[in-house]
């Protein structure tokens, strides 16, 4: 079940009657103008005793595969509810332990029935577990021929390494996400930036556009820019919130 509160927060009350979860929304900034490009559906989630986490949590714990279903699922349609309505780009997290045919399915039939325009949904994936590789590649073709935008998150992260870049680029995805830690290394260590620089090339050269997570300060935001990162995501341009940045 899903409601909105009048602010854009939306609710999922899942079967386990000890979890619900609510959305905010982070901005994406283009690097060339300074503009928003995106905003990235962030779900937290809500325990009995009232506790708020991320999302990410859920991913590292002992959650039910159906709970992380709706939960999924919950948040796709919230996400093409709200990008439909506003006309804006949202992105949304794809946990890589409910990739499945049903998943599929469900695209398909928010596409047919318009209840989401698939050239305003990134949908964002990440490889937190190893054995996903096929389904994951397999969803990227699916996803990206329905119309979505697919990205790769966390690059260099978790088991997301060069044979899941090959996979998930050469059959769709069209930008990878670079994770908060090598900005934010880049501004501590001349080796660390060059790495930093090199990877943004890198991804460049392999046809993706590149979002750059975590950029915290100024310098964070000129060494991003300089390094021609197209997007750029952190606390210093814009907070997650309860309604979507325009």
């Amino acid at each position: 079940m899903i409601s909105n509160n009048g602010k854009n927060r939306a609710y999922c009350h899942l079967a386990s009657e000890t979890l619900s979860a609510f959305h905010v929304f982070q901005p994406i900034f283009s690097s060339a103008t300074g503009q928003v490009w995106a905003n990235e559906t962030l779900t937290r989630v809500v325990t009995e005793e009232g506790h708020v986490a991320s999302y990410l949590t859920l991913l590292d714990g002992n959650i039910p595969d159906d709970c992380l279903i709706r939960l999924d699922r919950a948040g796709i349609r919230e996400a093409a509810r709200i990008s439909k309505a506003l006309s804006i780009r949202l992105t949304v997290n794809i946990c890589p332990r409910v990739v499945d045919d049903e998943l599929l399915e469900s695209l398909a039939g928010l596409v047919s029935t318009g209840e989401v325009n698939p050239a305003l949904m990134v949908l964002e994936l990440t490889e937190h577990y190893q054995g996903h590789h096929a389904e994951l590649v397999r969803f990227t073709k699916v996803a990206s021929e329905l119309g979505f935008t697919v990205a790769i998150d966390d690059f260099g992260d978790a088991y997301s390494g060069l044979s899941y870049l090959k996979g998930l680029s050469n059959n769709g995805a069209t930008i990878a996400k670079i994770p908060r830690q090598y900005i934010q290394h880049a501004a501590k260590s001349a080796s660390e930036h060059r790495f930093y620089c090199e990877l943004v090339r890198f991804l460049k050269n392999c046809g993706l556009r590149v979002v750059t997570e975590g950029i915290e300060t100024p310098e964070d935001q000129d060494i991003a820019t300089a390094a021609g990162s197209d997007y750029l995501q952190g606390y210093l341009l814009g907070m997650p919130g309860e309604a979507p940045v325009r």
